[in-house]
This record gives structure tokens, C-alpha cells and sequence, in this order.
């Protein structure tokens, strides 16, 4: 009747929205920035000269490895990691309802705080 590329498209829409809908049933997420407590490498180091240093790229791999612990706890504990960054900010981004703000604070060495959006370009 329909053909079998036809066929694969209908089967790949009707996936993607279980998936979707799945993602619904699971509940809104709020978005939340848990910040570690080192400073980040653009602290540190401020040209981009000084940034490609050897010192920086040992700061940058002690920050990293202290975010990927955090990361291994974060997810023992079920939260999803939607990001994380260094340069600038020391941070994993995480969604999970707004019912366990609690269990995120509890955890030691993180300062969750609700993310927001960067400012557009030029706005100050």
C-alpha cells in the first residue's frame, strides 16, 4: 500500500512521538546551574596566550576531573546533565523538577542555582 521509504517515515514520526510524549509524562524540568567551588580557568588565566598554557591546561583538567566526579554523582542520584563549562563559569547544568532543589543543595561541593539565560549580544 504505501510505499518503503513512505512506510520508514511513518514509523520514525510515530517514534519520535512516543518519545516526545514520554519526555511530557515525565513532568516539566526546571533548569539549574550547579556551580563548583574552584574558580574557573578564565580566572585563572586571562589572555588566550595564557589560557593555552601548559599551567592552564593542568587547571583546566583538575576543574574538568572535579566536574566529571560530580557528574558520576549528579547521575547516581538520577539527575540528567544537560551541559557543563569551564572557562568561565565552573558548572554542570542539570534539569529535574523543582521538587528536588532540596536533594541538589544536599550535595556536597554543589551550589545549585537556577540557570538563566545569557543576556543577548549587547545588552548590558
Amino acid at each position: 500500500m504505501f510505499s518503503r521509504s513512505t512506510r520508514r517515515r511513518i514509523g520514525t514520526f510515530a517514534a519520535l512521538l512516543l518519545v516526545v510524549g514520554l519526555a511530557e509524562a515525565a513532568g516539566p524540568s526546571s533548569r539549574y546551574a550547579v556551580f563548583l567551588a574552584d574558580s574557573p580557568v578564565g580566572v585563572q588565566y586571562k589572555s588566550r596566550a595564557e589560557l593555552a598554557s601548559p599551567e592552564a591546561l593542568t587547571y583546566r583538567s583538575r576543574i574538568e576531573s572535579a566536574q566529571a566526579n560530580m557528574k558520576r554523582e549528579l547521575e547516581s542520584r538520577s539527575f540528567r546533565i544537560t551541559g557543563s563549562a569551564s572557562t568561565l563559569i565552573n558548572a554542570i547544568f542539570v534539569a529535574a523538577p523543582a521538587d528536588r532543589l532540596a536533594e541538589l543543595q544536599s550535595i556536597p561541593a554543589a551550589i545549585p542555582s537556577p540557570a538563566r539565560s545569557p543576556p543577548a549580544r549587547g545588552v548590558r
